[in-house]
C-alpha cells in the first residue's frame, strides 16, 4: 500500500535546494541542507538544545494552495505550538521562485517523533531537523520515504 505521504522525486529535489530560514531578532538565519552554518550551531548552542525542527502548514501533500488556506494553516500550527514549545518564526524558500515562500515555525527542543506527528497531522511530506553542531536535515514525515531525501549522514566537518 502506497502512503499519501509519498514524496514525488521532482518535490524531494526542490526540498533539497531550497533555503530556510530563521528571523532572529535582528538578523536572518539562512540554512541548506547538509550544509554547515556557524551561524545555526551558535544559535543552538545559545537555545542550550541539541536539536530543532523547522515545520511549515503550507501546500498540504506538497499541492499548492491559495495563500488565504495558506494562512489559515500556518495559524492552526501556531496554535498547536504555542504554550507548548518556544518558537522562532521562520520560512523555506525556494530559490526557482516555482514555488512562494512557505512560512515556517523553528521549534526549540521537539523530540523527532512528536515533530513527525506534527508534520503529519499538518500534511507535511517533511521537516527539517537541525543539530547542534550547526547542520540542517531533511527529514521525511514518513520514514520509509527517508531514502528518496538521500540525507541519511551528515557530510564530515
Amino acid at each position: 500500500m502506497q502512503s499519501n505521504l509519498h514524496i514525488p522525486d521532482e518535490l524531494a529535489a526542490a526540498y533539497l535546494k531550497s533555503i530556510y530560514r530563521v528571523y532572529l531578532d535582528d538578523e536572518i538565519l539562512e540554512m541548506r541542507i547538509n550544509r554547515k552554518s556557524l551561524k545555526l550551531e551558535a544559535l543552538m548552542q545559545k537555545l542550550n538544545v541539541e536539536h530543532c525542527v523547522l515545520v511549515t502548514a503550507y501546500n498540504p501533500l506538497g499541492k499548492k494552495i491559495s495563500n488565504e488556506e495558506n494562512e489559515i494553516r500556518h495559524q492552526r500550527l501556531r496554535d498547536d505550538i504555542y504554550g507548548n514549545w518556544k518558537f522562532l518564526e521562520g520560512d523555506g524558500l525556494d530559490p526557482t521562485a516555482i514555488w512562494k515562500p512557505e512560512k515556517s515555525l523553528f521549534i526549540v527542543g521537539i523530540k523527532l517523533d512528536v515533530a513527525r506527528e506534527l508534520s503529519r497531522k499538518h500534511e507535511q511530506l517533511a521537516f527539517v531537523l537541525t543539530v547542534r553542531i550547526g547542520f540542517a536535515r531533511l527529514i521525511a514525515t514518513d520514514p520509509e520515504e527517508q531514502d528518496k531525501l538521500k540525507t541519511l549522514t551528515f557530510p564530515k566537518i
